[in-house]
Formats: C-alpha cells, structure tokens, sequence
C-alpha cells in the first residue's frame, strides 16, 4: 500500500509540475499579446486625441477656407510606424537543424537547450526558448528577439515611431496648457492629451536613442549583443569597441543588413597573415575598396 501512495504523490507531483509550466508559458504568451495590443492601442488612441482635440492637426484638418494636404501625413507616420511593428513582431529567425552551415570549429558550440550547433553569431535566447540567428537582443515592447530577419524591420520601425512621438508631443502639449473649461471636458481633452504627451515623450527618447545606435550597429556589422558583451565573446576578444570581425566596408555592410533577412549570410571570421592588417584597416570608415577620412 504504501509504495502504490508514493507513485501515486510522484505523478501528482508530475501533473502539477506539468501544469505549472505549462501555465506559465501561457502567461508569458498572453502579455506578449497585451503588449502588442498596448502599443497598437496607443497609436491609435493617440491619433484620436490629437484629431477630436484642440489641436493643430484638427484645426488645419478641419479648416474649410483652406485644405492642407500635409495633414494626411500623420496618419500615414501612424500607418507605418504599425506596419513595421508588425513586421518585427513576427520573429528573429530561429537556427533550425537543416539549415546550419558551416561553423569554424574554433568557434562553434553545441546548444544543449536546443540540442545543436548553431552558426556564428548566433546565440540562444532564455525567454524566446530558441537558438536566434545573429541575434542583436530581446525586446520587451515585442516580446521576440530581434535578430537576422527582423533587424531591418527594426530599425524602420525605429525611424517612423520616434517621428510618431515627436508629433504626439507637438499636438498634444499646448491643449495640456488650457485651463478654461470644465472639468468633464478637461478629462475628455487636456487629459487624455496629457497622457498621450508624457507616453509620446518617453517613447521619443527610447527610439532616439536606439535609431542612432541601430543605424550604428549596422554600418559596422555589429550586434548590441557583440557591443555590450565583446569581452566575453570568443571570436570577439582582441578587437577593438569600433570595428567588427565580419564588417566589409560601409556600402557592403549596409548592403547585407538590408537583404540578410532573405540571404541569410554565412559568417565566417578573417585568418591568416592578414588577421591582425585586417583589424586595423578593415572598419567602414577605411577598407580595401575606399578611404574616407
């Protein structure tokens, strides 16, 4: 009797252990979700504010002695801005076995997560679950890595969201400043407007920030995750903070970020007696094709 109760507590342990984790990834699944539905909510709620508010989007929009076409410019930034957000949101590009290529047997290691080898520059991610191909970082406001197959999506995404904020700030800070209305139409206006405006600033300040870096990271064919952990990176000790191993010049570095996702390069690091020439000559400011400072 008794060794039947302990396979018993032992397969309750089990099917609870089960349900837990399973329980957990759908909690990790659904606030992916209500972070996805927040920001969709906000461009949207936003555009909304800006156009039933005092602002100067609704008066040049509503202005019958003289129609500005430029006011069609801010729902189309919105549009965009979306658009590429989605477009990121649908994954990094996970390492799937049938596709490793050759890996440089200095450098490769075995993922025992995901029970493979990946490819250079490729790492796993502890939330995504998955080996991420070149893998820059994992981002909150998407829930997914952005990695070989969304960074350029990331980077516009970037670019039409910073200008998104910047507008929400423009448009709603002056109705913030009216005082002479009443209070039910202070919460339907300089309210709202104010929410929209203290979201749009901390908004602009992250994708400010990030563009440049971005945009950076790109034209010398570096990753956030080569930049901030370059000291701890095998194939990346000995090289200096501004220059990457796999970087060809500026034209060509700007190239394969932009058709990577569709190429999916193989990456494989300089050797030979030109290793360490290489180093100090081959960054996207001087290379072998051109010298432009």
């Amino acid at each position: 009797m008794n060794f039947l109760i302990t396979i018993d507590l032992d397969l309750v342990r089990s099917n609870i252990g089960q349900y837990l984790i399973s329980c957990w990834f759908r909690f990790i699944l659904s606030s992916f979700q209500i972070v996805h539905f927040l920001v969709y909510l906000y461009h949207i709620a936003g555009f909304l504010v800006c156009l039933y508010s005092d602002t100067k989007f609704h008066q040049k929009l509503f202005n019958k002695d003289q129609t500005d076409f430029s006011v069609l410019l801010f729902p189309i930034l919105i549009i965009l801005a979306c658009y590429f957000y989605y477009l990121t949101s649908k994954g990094p590009g996970f390492v799937e076995i049938d596709e490793l290529p050759f890996c440089q047997k200095d450098y490769s290691w075995h993922c025992n997560i995901c029970n493979l080898t990946p490819p250079l520059r490729s790492t796993h991610c502890k939330k995504c679950q998955r080996c991420v191909l070149r893998r820059d970082h994992h981002c909150p406001w998407l829930g997914v890595c952005v990695g070989m197959e969304n960074h350029f999506f990331f980077i516009v995404f970037l670019l039409f969201d910073s200008i998104v904020f910047f507008k929400f700030m423009i448009e709603s800070f002056p109705v913030t400043q009216k005082s002479d209305t009443d209070f039910i139409e202070w919460i339907f206006t300089s309210f709202l407007c104010a929410i929209v405006c203290a979201v749009g600033a901390f908004g602009f300040i992250q994708t400010s920030i990030l563009f440049p870096f971005h945009v950076f990271l790109a034209i010398t064919n570096k990753t956030t995750w080569e930049s901030l952990k370059s000291d701890t990176i095998t194939y990346m000790k000995g090289w200096y903070s501004s220059l990457s191993p796999f970087s060809r010049g500026m034209k060509m570095n700007i190239y394969e970020f932009v058709t990577m996702r569709w190429n999916h390069p193989i990456y494989e690091l300089p050797q030979g007696s030109r290793l360490e020439q290489w180093k100090m000559e081959n960054s996207f400011l001087v290379n072998d094709s051109y010298e432009c400072c």
